[in-house]
């Protein structure tokens, strides 16, 4: 039998412990659980209760004595046994006074206390002799009190549960690959194009603002535990400028983006620091860079919502303590900065969840503000981490657990509210599924990251983060810290920290691509149309790309097989995170794939004034003009290049998109158009005698043809269609490059550009020309033929309406039959022209993926390229709209007569995908159905 004055004795201590542990902070609250524990029991007499009452006052009052009582298995036992029976105070007092003095860490040390106490009807040897039973009921305590707590909150237990399904639901949305995609893709907004809104996430806009913040918006928790959470976040959030200037210094040899993305170096630092005090500012506010900005607006944030929703004031600003600077030159130390942050973003992400997973109403949409940063910054440093080691995914979690661990550790000493985290299971049950869901979604990202869209987003030099202030860097550090980098640069793009097997399969890769490149982007470009429409990871169109990727065979060794799709779906992921949710919504952003190394790249467009040159007029019904080459236009312009042209005209700034029809290396640019009366064309007459007219020109990167002169290349054109093959074929010669280049060339009447042609023709020894004119009354013609084996003698005298027909049947057949098999078949035209071509050509069993189709609308009152960009009520129903995907003013037209909207023509059409005006036009030509 245990000795039950000994044993009561005790738990009267482990009810003062666990009192004391769950409500330290509070006093009221402190003597309330006193209170009810007497209330219930009965057993707490009055004098023992009042002395309990002034013990737990100074207990309140005193740090360390309150420290030394925090043990959760005392609290645990206690709650189990909560009964008591009357104490003295001298022997309260003996017993914090032992504590104090021994430190006791454990059950046998706080026994040992117990046994020393000079208590009536019960002698040392008693206490000794019952002392392995005691300890035996202890150890058992801690499972019976699960089992108890598990009865006696089955409610609440079941509501956790309930609330973890549809957390899962909101960390699946709010961390999904596509909201990842643009977090990743802000460091490169930040870093290399400047946007605003990627170097300071804006929030969404709340009604009200935090005013609109008021109790009763907390669900399924108790409201002051909320907050009590709330402000232990807060309290995380409080040493973002010490935080900052540490990761500035560590990170600056390591990787210098990260380093410029996140903070300060030394110098900056000391730089500011002097200025803040001759300018008596705080020095939180030299925060410039993104992340501080960012993190910096945090802290306030949630503490003003803590304190709203209960009416409780945050009244100690305990904060953690930044971890301690670290050297430039410790390597180690820094990359486990990078895990550690991994660590923080984790354990934030995962608070916030919870808080939102507890609230409703604005205080929801709070909450969530500061969330999207951390899901941002999350995707910065999972994206880095990926860099550095790969897919060693259990790497990163030990590393993360082991910094929450001493976090947790941290918390239960500095900060004011970290006890909330330990006297709560189910509040720790909660969260760490809600940690689990949270690192699956981060899991599943780093695993999808293309290497070549991290090397792109972090070895590019920062160019727009704005400079800071800094102090001159000792000349030798600087070396160090350059020869730091330069290796470290080198370690990464040998991925020197990847596990042997996947760094190999990658080496590879690079490999694969240096020596099948040329393939690879006809593929991406030919056969996988640049993977539009997949912009959204595992979206139906993404699936059905990779589907399409997944059965290409090109009849290369298995391993190579293998290595052609992973590049091909590498490419694909790097389009996704390139051509993001925030990318596609801007109109002056444009995504172009540049190289199967660098992938697809985003930068600005601009509208660049020039100066008209010349002004030709090519037949009776088209013209020809040259404007000078703006310096802002990339040397690298691809021939055929797609341009769109502005010009003043009586309405003001109208603008047409076309082809370019010279070679790209030309110091001038010239374009063609078919002639009409609109408002542009007319404009583009009077340039003939006004040569002041402003004419505005914008490159529209990533549209048009991609020719592969590396492939023989048939061009069959229509009327002014011929502009982009011009083009190529003057690029072919200017380089002397490509393989046999042979161009039917189709037209009504005259011809545009024809004894350039054929000046081209003679000169060059790989191209070919074949013109034919429809009109009856010209019978049959042939103008030019060098390299087919034999002239055509092609009859159009009975040539039908359909513009398809000018280039008949008979034609194709002869040239499929001669030209090589790997040729690849490139069509520009009118619609119907361009539909009928490539019926023949398929028809002829030419395989799809070796087409390439351009469209444009009939000469009415829209450009050879597209449509106007303010169309004219009076279109036709031939009229194209999106010259990208060949959509029509019928087509729109049908879509609204059956009650149609906006996005109903979007999602038929496909018509804000490939040149990013389409969504203005049709939403034009939807106004005026409805006028």
């Amino acid at each position: 039998m245990i000795n039950t004055s000994i044993y009561s004795r005790f738990l009267v201590f482990t009810l003062i412990t666990f009192c004391l542990h769950t409500f330290s902070t509070n006093l009221n609250a402190s003597v309330s659980c006193f209170q009810t524990a007497a209330v219930n029991k009965k057993s707490l007499k009055h004098e023992s209760l009042k002395q309990i009452q002034e013990f737990s006052k100074l207990i309140t009052d005193d740090a360390k004595l309150r420290e030394e009582l925090q043990d959760p298995l005392v609290s645990q036992y206690l709650y189990l046994n909560f009964f008591t029976e009357g104490v003295t105070a001298r022997e309260i007092s003996y017993v914090l006074q032992m504590i104090s003095d021994s430190k006791t860490t454990g059950p046998k040390d706080l026994y040992s206390i117990l046994s020393k106490l000079d208590i009536k009807n019960s002698s040392k040897a008693a206490v000794q002799q019952n002392k392995l039973e005691f300890e035996k009921q202890f150890r058992t305590g801690k499972f019976r009190l699960w089992l108890n707590s598990l009865s006696k909150n089955f409610k609440h237990l079941v509501k956790s549960f309930l609330s973890i399904r549809s957390t899962k639901k909101m960390i699946e949305e709010g961390m999904s690959v596509e909201v990842f995609d643009r977090g990743l893709f802000d460091f490169y907004g930040a870093t290399q194009l400047g946007l605003p809104e990627s170097q300071l996430r804006p929030w969404d806009r709340i009604p009200g603002g935090l005013a609109a913040v008021r109790p009763g918006q907390v669900k399924n928790l108790n409201p002051s535990t909320w907050s009590e959470i709330a402000f232990f976040a807060s309290e995380t959030e409080a040493p973002i400028n010490d935080y900052s200037t540490n990761s500035g210094e560590i990170l600056r040899a390591l990787m210098p983006s990260l380093s410029a993305f996140m903070g300060k170096t030394h110098e900056q630092y000391l730089a500011h620091q002097e200025k803040a005090k001759k300018e008596e500012k705080d020095i939180g506010q030299f925060c410039k860079n993104v992340w501080c900005k960012e993190e910096s607006r945090h802290e306030n944030a949630i503490m003003r919502l803590a304190e709203q929703v209960t009416g409780m004031e945050k009244t100690e600003p305990t904060t953690f303590a930044a971890d301690p600077r670290q050297a430039y030159d410790n390597i180690d130390n820094a990359l486990m900065h990078v895990i550690g942050r991994n660590s923080s973003e984790w354990n934030a992400n995962s608070i916030y969840f919870y808080l939102r997973a507890h609230s409703r109403g604005e205080t929801n949409q709070w909450v969530d503000n500061v969330r999207q940063d951390e899901t941002k910054h999350m995707a910065v440093f999972a994206g880095a981490y990926k860099y550095f080691y790969g897919n060693n995914v259990l790497f990163r979690l030990k590393g993360m657990i082991d910094k929450i661990r001493k976090l947790k550790s941290e918390a239960s000493t500095s900060n004011s509210n970290g006890s909330v985290l330990n006297g709560h299971p189910f509040i720790l049950f909660e969260l760490g599924m809600i940690h689990y869901y949270v690192e699956k979604q981060v899991q599943q990202y780093i695993k999808s990251l293309p290497l070549k869209t991290l090397e792109k987003i972090f070895e590019s030099e920062v160019k727009t983060i704005e400079d800071q202030e800094s102090l001159e860097v000792d000349a030798q550090k600087k070396l160090k810290i350059e020869a730091i980098a330069d290796r470290e640069k080198q370690n990464r793009l040998n991925l020197l920290r990847w596990k042997t097997a996947e760094a190999k399969k990658y080496q590879a890769l690079k490999e694969f691509e240096n020596k099948y490149g040329a393939m690879i982007e006809g593929l991406i470009s030919g056969h996988l149309k640049y993977f539009e429409g997949a912009e959204v990871y595992k979206s139906p169109r993404s699936l059905e790309v990779t589907q399409k990727i997944d059965s290409i065979k090109m009849g290369l060794s298995s391993s190579e097989e293998k290595l052609l799709k992973l590049s091909l779906k590498e490419t694909l992921r790097d389009y996704q995170i390139m051509n993001n949710s925030h990318v596609r919504s801007r109109k002056d952003l444009v995504v172009e794939f540049k190289n199967i190394h660098e992938g697809f790249i985003v930068r600005e467009r601009h509208d660049h004034e020039t100066k008209v040159l010349e002004i030709s007029q090519e037949t009776e019904h088209s013209l020809s003009f040259k404007v000078k080459k703006p310096l802002e236009i990339d040397d690298n312009l691809q021939a055929g290049a797609a341009f769109e042209i502005s010009i003043d005209t009586k309405n003001g700034l109208e603008s047409r998109y076309l082809s370019l029809a010279n070679n790209p290396k030309d110091t001038s640019l010239e374009f063609a158009v078919g002639l009409s009366d609109s408002n542009f064309k007319q404009a583009l007459v009077d340039l003939k005698t006004n040569f002041n007219r402003k004419i505005y020109v914008k490159e529209l990167s990533g549209m048009g043809l991609n020719f592969q002169f590396e492939r023989p290349m048939v061009f069959i054109a229509g009327g002014i269609g011929i502009t982009p093959f011009r083009s190529a074929i003057q690029y072919a010669k200017y380089n002397k490059i490509g393989k046999e280049i042979y161009l039917v060339y189709a037209n009504r009447k005259e011809a545009s550009f024809l004894k350039d042609l054929e000046k081209d023709a003679h000169e060059m020894g790989n191209f070919s020309v074949t013109h034919t004119i429809s009109q009856a009354e010209l019978g049959k013609k042939i103008i030019l033929d060098r390299k087919l084996q034999s002239p055509l003698e092609v009859d159009f005298s009975n040539s039908v309406n359909l513009v398809g027909d000018r280039v008949n049947a008979t034609l194709i057949a002869e040239l499929k039959r001669q030209v090589p098999k790997d040729a690849i078949y490139y069509i520009v035209g009118s619609p119907n022209f361009v539909k009928g071509i490539e019926s023949q050509l398929l028809g002829q069993n030419i395989a799809k993926e070796n087409i390439q189709l351009e469209l444009f609308a009939a000469p009415t009152n829209t450009s050879n390229f597209g449509a106007s960009s303010q169309t004219s009520k009076g279109s036709t129903k031939s009229e194209t709209v999106c010259f990208c995907h060949g959509v029509s003013c019928g087509g729109i037209q049908d879509i609204v007569k059956k009650g149609g909207s906006l996005e109903d023509v979007i999602s038929e059409t496909m018509a804000t995908t490939g040149c990013g005006r389409c969504k203005d036009k049709v939403a034009s030509i939807l106004k005026m159905e409805e006028e």
